[in-house]
């Protein structure tokens, strides 16, 4: 919508609702080279911060602001204690949840993590069965002829996708 007709309005709220991904997962970060793929030749710079943008992205971020207020009254369960410096970073940065691996058994090496990769594909086929994979090629085809740009922020977006399946051995 942005990229069809640039408006404050819209501006706006893209940088309210990335401040509320941010805040809800990180992982909504990996979105950010497709979007910017897909606006980064508009004639106004979108990430010229001005102070509006930077009002509602730290409106969006606001839901941090709860945690550090509500460990003040010293509930019973109290994730991380974010009313201290060290436990809000926790809390932020997510570190109780430890490290990048999906399951125990999941290793680090490169060929568990191409075989974690290949079984994407082995996921994809039986879920989406072969009509399936069929209708999704036709549509990415169609897409490819009629609006290049587009396809190229799908690519950019499933490959940093499968990237990080790559990375984490999930």
């Amino acid at each position: 919508l942005y990229q069809k007709k640039p408006n404050k309005k819209i501006k706006y709220l893209i940088f309210l609702l990335l401040g509320i991904m941010i805040s809800h997962h990180h992982i909504a970060l990996l979105f950010l080279p497709g979007w910017y793929y897909l606006i980064k030749n508009e004639k106004r710079s979108f990430f010229r911060f001005n102070k509006w943008s930077l009002l509602f992205f730290f409106i969006g971020l606001s839901f941090y602001l709860y945690p550090p207020i509500a460990s003040y009254f010293n509930p019973p369960l109290d994730y991380e204690n974010p009313k201290t410096i060290d436990g809000f970073w926790r809390l932020i940065t997510r570190s109780s949840y430890g490290t990048f691996k999906a399951y125990p058994a999941a290793s680090t090496n490169l060929i568990s993590q191409l075989f974690n990769a290949l079984s994407l594909i082995i996921f994809l086929i039986q879920d989406f069965r072969i009509t399936g994979i069929f209708i999704v090629i036709l549509g990415l085809i169609y897409l490819y002829k009629s609006s290049r740009h587009l396809f190229n922020f799908i690519l950019i977006t499933l490959s940093i996708e499968i990237f990080f399946l790559f990375y984490t051995s999930f």
